[in-house]
């Protein structure tokens, strides 16, 4: 008899996400390193890159001790994921003892980069502190669409050379495609991209409003018309949304987690309600206590309450975090949700 071992880890895993839900225990952890970018992407959901630093957002950034500190809590607490993020993460000065102090407490590292930094000297060295596993943001398959989308400072064949150089230390890659507007009608040629480079792909059409209060970045999301054409192409399974099970809750506060750059602890990192902070409260006591995590865990359906009547329901992908940072309200309608739900059912003779 053969035995398919992925499939039976693919399994073990589905399970051991499933249970951790069910027990809330914080399997996926991210971990903001920084604000700071080399990038000036005019999507970006943290502040408007075109202009300095909102002082808002400028808080007293935890130092690299309670970083290892927190590392150890939330491993303490059941973590098996930690993913570290920015800005850019890979300009945080201390992120190699991070990713270090991830494989002392036997868990896994995984980083969300542009891809720009990734020289050889990078990619070894991030495998030589234990961290495998990579997930890069793609915006185009050409300079110009990087250029347009990042600034002058992106560029596409520095992404490409950081692709091929984590290939060639055997690390696990994955390309997370960012689609708008301005780049959604070339899918095609991202995902030939990624087919040639022999790396998985996903990808993402959220753009929702900035942390700043700043909402001027929603105008890059993709048009009605834009989608009508990606429903009628060649992949157009892959903007299909089936939700006749009327799933309307994320595993925010679940089995994911979110911790912010100055120790505030979020549901999730795409949801910034801020529900406790690592300088005042030990990870443990924000997981256990946090009057914010206990009112999201004990929603029920009822909760959604313009979902529930929705009727283009089955349609909508909608994500609470989204939700929260486009209207405040996390149990909400979120209205790009809506807008995209409402083309799916036009076209669901289709599916």
């Amino acid at each position: 008899m053969v035995r398919d071992f992925k499939r039976e880890n693919s399994s073990i895993l589905n399970q051991t996400i499933e249970a951790a839900y069910k027990s809330c225990i914080p399997l996926f952890v991210t971990i903001e390193t920084t604000l700071g970018c080399n990038y000036k992407c005019v999507h970006c959901y943290n502040f408007d890159r075109s202009k300095p630093m909102p002082a808002s957002l400028k808080g007293e950034p935890l130092s690299k001790e309670e970083f290892l500190t927190t590392i150890d809590q939330v491993c303490k607490a059941g973590a098996l994921y930690i993913s570290f993020t920015g800005g850019e993460a890979l300009l945080y000065p201390h992120l190699y003892d991070l990713i270090s102090r991830v494989q002392e407490n036997k868990s896994m590292s995984r980083l969300k980069t542009n891809g720009h930094l990734l020289t050889p000297e990078v990619c070894k060295k991030l495998v030589a502190s234990g961290c495998r596993a990579l997930d890069i943001s793609v915006y185009g398959a050409d300079e110009k669409t990087y250029t347009d989308f990042a600034g002058d400072v992106g560029s596409f064949a520095s992404v490409l050379s950081g692709i091929r150089n984590a290939i060639a230390e055997d690390m696990e890659v994955q390309l997370n495609l960012i689609l708008h507007s301005g780049n959604c009608l070339d899918i095609g040629n991202m995902i030939k991209m990624a087919e040639s480079l022999g790396v998985p792909y996903q990808f993402s059409d959220e753009i929702t409003s900035r942390y700043d209060g700043t909402e001027d970045s929603q105008e890059l999301g993709i048009t009605k018309e834009q989608y009508d054409l990606l429903l009628n192409g060649p992949y157009k399974e892959l903007f299909w949304h089936d939700n006749s099970e009327e799933a309307f809750q994320c595993s925010c506060a679940r089995n994911v987690v979110g911790i912010g750059l100055d120790g505030e602890v979020f549901p999730c990192i795409g949801a910034p309600i801020k529900s406790g902070n690592l300088r005042d409260s030990s990870f443990e006591e924000i997981w256990n206590n946090s009057l914010e995590f206990k009112k999201i865990r004990n929603l029920s359906q009822s909760d959604f309450k313009e979902c529930v009547k929705c009727e283009v329901r089955h349609y909508c992908n909608r994500s609470s975090g989204s939700a929260f940072v486009n209207t405040e309200n996390y149990t909400g309608c979120d209205p790009m949700a809506l807008k995209v739900a409402k083309i799916r059912k036009e076209h669901s003779d289709k599916f």
